[in-house]
């Protein structure tokens, strides 16, 4: 996916901390700087934010991203 537009997102009290818009996909991606390690929650959260978002994506497949300063759980 090459970018032509990158950001973040806000609405109300929601935000995805990096978005980019490809052709065709998009990647939402939410950044954790936490000392615990990022748990299946925050995939599930990002998940319901693309619901939010997706009117303004033009009918783009979404992908997903996650990053964490102290890794990930099993």
């Amino acid at each position: 996916m090459a970018p032509l537009n990158i950001g973040n997102w806000w609405n109300a009290d929601e935000e995805i901390d990096l978005v980019v818009l490809g052709e065709t996909d998009a990647m939402l991606v939410e950044c954790k700087w936490a000392s615990k390690p990022v748990g299946s929650d925050i995939l599930n959260n990002l998940e319901r934010k693309a619901d939010l978002i997706q009117p303004e994506l033009d009918g783009r497949q979404i992908r997903y991203g996650l990053c964490s300063r102290s890794g990930f759980t099993s």
